[in-house]
Order: structure tokens, then C-alpha cells, then sequence
């Protein structure tokens, strides 16, 4: 059952006696503080959380059972902060409940961060959404200015012999993978003499460190592009069955 602190000491009495929607300690009859319907109350002043901050609860199962929260395992868990007492605070759990911790007890939640609960986001505005959890980050996971970089070096090299201008997915009709790995390795000797300090004459259209790595950059994911489209095509003639 729920527990609270009676007048701040320590009796933590159960608290199943409400009156006139508060609630009273069985054991002292002492109203319980911190269980008041009105979540603007604040008393603490020096307190490091403050009403309507979102928390979540860090302490162990130890340290639950040291203040009497003993069939209620909520480390982990999120709650709002719905009163701040001078040692204590009230948190409103996501179950619903309310407790009485201490700031050892609980960290805070930077207010853009989402409270996540069973697959689902509530942001500090109340709006919903799926959460990320399992689903790639193409913007934590890649770089702008290097994905930038490497299209200037596309557009550098679209114009071909014969002066036309080829697309930008011209690659993507159909390259062998062969001539990719060629490639990839005249650039990763050329990498390497320049980094050793040498001259790449053998490597003709790369200038300098950039391009060499732009270049290095389109034959991996020429080859990895080969290599995906022939694994669809082996998924394609041997699709999965679902009822297997």
C-alpha cells in the first residue's frame, strides 16, 4: 500500500484513512503531507526540484525498503513532482500513485526529453508518439557536411568525355562490382602514399585528401549497393512464407 510521512518524521503508518479527499496516517491519525489534491502546493524553498518537473526514480530496491517502500519496485519508473517539501518530495508515479522521496531518490528529466512508457512518448506539451526505441537515427547516425562534401564531389565528376552531363544515379544503373573494388583499391593506395607523404601520380582526377576520400567513399557503397540488390533479388525469387 502507499506510504507517506507523517508531519515529516518517520512514522510512515499506511495510509488508508481519506477525509475530505486528504490523506491520514492509520497509525498517528496525522494527515499524511504531501498527498494533497492541489499539485501547486510548494513549502520547501531551497529545494533542488520544483513542482511539475518531470523525474525518474534511481533508487535501488535497498534503498526503497529504507524508506518503507517495500511491495512497490519503481526504480526506473517517471513521475511528476507534485510537491516539495524541506526534506522530502512528492512524486506522482506513471501508475498513478503518489510517493514521498528525497532527492537522493529521484533525478531530473530535461523538459525536452520525452517520457516514454510502453512504446509511447508524451512530450512536455502532452502530445504522443511512437517512440525511437528500435528505430535507426539516419541523422545521429550520418554527418551533413561530409554527406555534402561528397556531392560536390559527384557534381565535380558528372561531366564525361564527350562533354555530356551524366545524373547523379547514373551509378546506380549497374556497375560491376569488379570495377568498384579497382577502384576502391587505386584510391586506398593513393590515401595511403598521401598520408605518407608521398605523391599519388597513378591516381588521376583526385587532387587532394578530400577527393581521394569521396572517391574511396563511392566504390564502398557502389560494391554494398551491388551487394544489397543481389541479396533483394534472392528474397524476391525465395520470399518468405509467413506460415512456415
Amino acid at each position: 500500500m502507499m506510504r507517506g510521512m507523517c508531519h515529516g518524521y518517520s512514522c510512515f503508518g499506511k495510509g488508508d484513512i481519506i477525509i475530505n479527499g486528504e490523506l491520514y496516517c492509520k497509525d498517528c491519525a496525522e494527515k499524511i503531507f504531501g498527498h494533497s489534491k492541489n499539485p501547486a502546493w510548494e513549502k520547501g524553498t531551497d529545494m533542488k526540484f520544483k513542482v511539475r518537473d518531470k523525474v525518474r526514480v534511481i533508487a535501488d530496491h535497498n534503498r526503497l525498503r529504507d524508506i518503507s517502500i517495500i511491495d512497490y519496485d519503481m526504480t526506473g519508473m517517471v513521475g511528476e513532482v507534485i510537491g516539495v517539501y524541506e526534506n522530502y518530495y512528492d512524486v506522482k508515479i506513471e501508475k498513478g500513485l503518489t510517493w514521498a522521496l528525497y532527492e537522493q531518490d529521484i533525478e531530473l528529466i530535461p523538459s525536452a526529453e520525452a517520457q516514454s512508457t510502453n512504446g509511447l512518448e508524451t512530450f512536455s506539451g502532452g502530445a504522443t508518439r511512437t517512440s525511437l526505441d528500435g528505430k535507426l537515427s539516419y541523422v545521429k547516425g550520418l554527418s551533413p557536411v561530409v554527406l555534402r562534401r561528397y556531392l560536390q564531389y559527384l557534381a565535380k565528376h558528372r561531366k564525361q568525355p564527350d562533354g555530356s552531363m551524366r545524373e547523379f544515379d547514373n551509378w546506380k544503373q549497374g556497375i560491376p562490382i569488379d570495377r568498384y573494388f579497382d577502384g576502391l583499391g587505386r584510391h586506398f593506395v593513393a590515401l595511403w602514399l598521401l598520408l605518407d607523404g608521398f605523391e599519388h601520380q597513378d591516381d588521376p582526377g583526385q587532387d587532394n585528401l578530400e577527393d581521394i576520400l569521396c572517391a574511396i567513399l563511392f566504390n564502398a557503397m557502389g560494391i554494398l549497393h551491388e551487394q544489397l540488390k543481389r541479396e533483394g533479388d534472392k528474397n524476391e525469387n525465395n520470399p518468405a512464407r509467413s506460415d512456415v
